[in-house]
């Protein structure tokens, strides 16, 4: 997918984005799956599907899609006020700055 977990991340045909919190196979479907953490609480699920946690978030901000779904967000011409930090992100940039 050349993803890594905690990129920024838009879903296929959605105006939704957020952070890949999961790659990888499940229980409830073949394939490779990406689970994303998103920004609003337009999810299915809080990381658990079927009773197998694949990650943790808030109610209604998680949601796996198909691996072929997810992008990254390269850049943004300006930050969204609708964006929350990811905090670990925040603490990696900021420790990278400092060395």
């Amino acid at each position: 997918m050349g993803l890594r977990l905690g990129d920024r991340v838009s879903l296929l045909n959605s105006h939704r984005t957020g952070i890949l919190r999961y790659c990888g196979t499940t229980l409830f479907a073949g394939g490779i799956w990406a689970g994303c953490e998103l920004d609003m609480a337009e999810g299915k699920n809080d990381g658990t599907v079927d009773g197998v946690t694949y990650f943790t978030c808030a109610k209604n901000h998680g949601e796996q899609r198909k691996g072929e779904d997810i992008f990254l967000i390269k850049y943004q011409s300006r930050p969204s006020p609708l964006l929350r930090i990811d905090r670990q992100w925040a603490d990696d940039l900021v420790s990278e700055v400092n060395n």
